[in-house]
């Protein structure tokens, strides 16, 4: 398969995955945020997949963001953020703290890339052609504060006839095999 053609190919799994599970990532976005898992004591088998739900996450003071397609190939290019969303009109204590990306694919950089300190209420926004240039595959941010919450978007160079954006899925570790 020719490169490009790999790229509109995972473009669209990602785009129709995305689609197809919306519905059910805002109703477990909404669902997590409720009563039903956020400290009411009342936890059910609806909050399972919510990353404060109870045992959902083995470290409260990290939060793990799953990127599944990240690509700088073929005239495409990814654009990213990471947000630091524990300043809030809720109250929240929030920390301080960076991300650290690992890259898994081709030209993936050996070592991981550290982003800079952000602190509740920051946002950090980079691309694959400035940060990894040449990779395609998949990113994990470790970020070393809760309420992380990210957004990538992939586009040919311009935005001109295509581009797609997606939000990023918590992750939890250890992950363990079935």
């Amino acid at each position: 398969m020719k490169t490009k053609q790999a790229v509109f190919f995972a473009l669209a799994v990602v785009l129709s995955v995305g689609i197809a599970g919306g519905f059910q990532m805002s109703n477990a976005q909404s669902i997590c945020s409720s009563s039903l898992c956020q400290g009411s004591g009342k936890y059910t088998a609806a909050c399972a997949g919510c990353p404060t739900a109870p045992g959902a996450c083995s470290d409260p003071t990290k939060a793990s963001l799953l990127f599944p397609f990240v690509t700088n190939q073929a005239g495409f290019d990814t654009g990213m953020s990471i947000s630091n969303t524990a300043k809030d009109p809720f109250g929240t204590t929030g920390q301080t703290g960076t991300c650290t990306l690992y890259y898994y694919g081709a030209a993936a950089p050996t070592n991981p890339i550290t982003t800079p300190s952000l602190a509740p209420g920051d946002t950090y926004t980079f691309l694959a052609s400035t940060t990894v240039p040449g990779f395609q595959g998949y990113m994990i941010a470790i970020c070393n504060f809760p309420f992380a919450h990210g957004f990538a978007f992939i586009s040919d160079l311009g935005a001109r006839n295509l581009a797609m954006g997606y939000l990023p899925t918590y992750i939890c570790y250890p992950r363990t095999n079935p």
